[in-house]
């Protein structure tokens, strides 16, 4: 008879406060409050709170000090809550981000080889179906004040372990509010117009003209009004590896129709603005552990000597397989140690020679690329993950051949020293040592 008393008097109340204006439902908290830790009438007042856009002062402090009731409340009021003790937000979100980056990296590291997917070739929507991404997104609401400190634990956490996957996590929180037209945040952030653009040049996969001069403008306009340290944001977002993907394949394709249309890379705009990009993005972490919010001037040498490099050697190796006498490779392989704009091409080129199922010219050039992995560099993994995806897709014929370990292993990898090398190296043993000689693995 009690219970049955207490559920229709609890549905009654339940009722009053469903019509109730914000004064009222301010009186009925103050009688309910005080008996919140009674089960049968914490429903009742948990569902006031809830109504309630903004929460006294001395209801926030008490609930702060039970963990164990705050864990029960809706996300509504535990934002309150949380807006009122930003120590309580973090301790909430941190282990989010935690997941967040093990699973990506678990995914970059997988020893499981998909052919039709790969790290960096799952559409932008698609990626932002992640869970623990989600998670975040609804923990932050539409509060700008829990999105501002969300973006701060962000640049704490890359300025203390330079890891590039929370830069991901940074663009996609944006883009993901986006999605769900939260306007309170997005009118605020500088960023947003340029992740936006940005967005729709990862889900085409490259960095068109128009695109490209349209960030140029956002970056600089932001710039301009919010002062030189938003370049420090600006920086974090390009700085994420679907990012510097798409920046450095429209980089190579830029090169390899310069040859055909006779054109030299420093009479082209666009290449000069999409290395500017790229050069942002690489020295976002210098630029952050340094506090010093300024671009650093692209060397000369990149366009007046590296590119032309590349750009003869994709002619050579296409036409006829052999380098000629004219391009050094010793400061092909100087270079790329010296500059990571240039290592990152360097890289592309690689790539693109696995793609074109050709290991003679691998064998050329793999051991001058090898040096300059001994140091390691953040963008290492987005070239590595795919190196060993194109391996295995493009050469699974020649896995068990002498040739095959001799150039990819004795010569690059044995010669890298780079535990991130050693990883991915790992990666590619796991798939084909049953291929291979057992005296190789074993040297292995």
């Amino acid at each position: 008879l009690h219970r049955s008393l207490i559920d229709a008097l609890r549905k009654r109340l339940t009722e009053e406060v469903e019509k109730s204006n914000p004064e009222k439902l301010q009186q009925l908290l103050a009688v309910t409050f005080p008996s919140i830790h009674i089960k049968s009438i914490r429903p009742v007042c948990i569902e006031i709170m809830k109504r309630l856009p903004s929460l006294p002062q001395n209801y926030l402090t008490l609930l702060e000090d039970n963990q164990d009731l705050l864990q029960i409340l809706p996300i509504e009021v535990r934002r309150q809550v949380w807006q009122n003790n930003l120590k309580l937000f973090a301790l909430e979100i941190n282990p989010l981000i935690d997941t967040y980056l093990r699973s990506t990296e678990d995914f970059m590291f997988s020893l499981n080889f998909d052919k039709q997917q790969h790290f960096f070739n799952k559409a932008p929507r698609k990626r932002r179906q992640n869970e623990v991404l989600q998670k975040i997104v609804e923990l932050i609401g539409r509060s700008v004040k829990l999105y501002n400190t969300t973006l701060q634990i962000l640049r704490t956490l890359y300025f203390r372990n330079a890891i590039e996957h929370y830069c991901t996590l940074r663009l996609e929180i944006l883009m993901k509010l986006h999605d769900n037209d939260v306007r309170e945040i997005l009118s605020l952030d500088p960023c947003y117009k340029f992740v936006w653009c940005l967005d729709a040049c990862l889900r085409d996969g490259l960095v068109d003209s128009k695109r490209c001069n349209e960030l140029i403008a956002l970056m600089e306009e932001a710039t301009k009004e919010s002062g030189k340290q938003i370049l420090g944001d600006f920086a974090i977002i390009l700085a994420d590896p679907f990012v510097i993907h798409a920046l450095t394949g429209t980089i190579f394709r830029s090169i390899q129709l310069l040859y055909d249309q006779e054109l030299l890379p420093r009479d082209v705009p666009l290449l000069h603005s999409l290395l500017r990009l790229l050069s942002l993005g690489l020295n976002a972490s210098q630029m952050i552990h340094r506090q010093d919010f300024a671009e650093i001037d692209i060397d000369n040498v990149i366009v007046l000597r590296f590119i032309p490099t590349i750009m003869l050697l994709i002619h050579s190796l296409k036409n006829n397989g052999i380098c000629p006498p004219n391009i050094d490779l010793d400061f092909f392989s100087s270079y790329i140690h010296e500059n990571p704009i240039a290592r990152r091409i360097a890289c592309e080129l690689i790539l693109h020679l696995c793609n074109k199922h050709n290991l003679s010219d691998l064998s050329l050039l793999l051991p001058k690329v090898a040096p300059a992995f001994r140091t390691p560099d953040i963008s290492d993994n987005i070239f590595l993950h795919l190196f060993i995806y194109q391996l295995v897709i493009s050469f699974l014929e020649e896995h068990g051949n002498d040739e095959f370990y001799q150039t990819v292993f004795e010569e690059f990898f044995l010669q890298c020293e780079n535990v991130d090398c050693t990883k991915h190296m790992l990666r590619l043993l796991w798939f084909n040592y049953r291929r291979m000689a057992s005296s190789n693995v074993s040297i292995i």
